[in-house]
């Protein structure tokens, strides 16, 4: 019992690795805690501790690339679910392409090697383009996101 408590406090105040989180997770997990357990004693979401979990099922590449900070939780998630040798050969692929790079570029990169097509926010100038040419209720709802409804 006082285990969990210093496993909580520890967390909360300065976290692990995300590996060491989710070998503590896992460890939780054995004890007999579930999911809503875990993720009051680690101050996160059950989303978060699946996701954090899911880093047990990668393969040694995807979790040094996590430690490294060269991928993602999330990233290393969607790894997680390909065979072990497509995801040595992701990981290989966005460490070359994110060589060098830091933050929206390094983020730009991960994305394009992933295949990821979600879209991307629009910025305030293409919304104020698009406004340019709308009308009615889609006119009024992107005057809303720029904050220029009327009241």
């Amino acid at each position: 019992q006082m285990a969990k408590y210093m496993v909580s406090e520890n967390e909360i105040r300065r976290p692990d690795t995300p590996l060491g989180r989710a070998k503590k997770m896992s460890d939780a997990l054995d004890r007999g805690l579930d999911e809503d357990d875990i993720a009051v004693l680690f101050g996160c979401s059950v989303q978060t501790v699946r996701a954090t979990l899911s880093l047990l099922d990668a393969t040694q590449a995807v979790r040094e690339a996590v430690e490294a900070g060269t991928v993602t939780v999330t990233q290393a998630r969607q790894l997680a679910s390909l065979k072990p040798e497509e995801q040595r050969e992701k990981v290989s692929e966005i460490e070359a392409a994110t060589a060098g790079t830091t933050g929206h570029e390094k983020a730009r990169r991960q994305r394009a090697v992933l295949g990821e097509t979600k879209p991307r926010l629009k910025s305030r100038k293409e919304i104020t383009k698009a406004l340019e040419s709308a009308a009615g209720d889609y006119a009024a709802a992107l005057r809303w996101v720029l904050g220029e409804a009327s009241q």
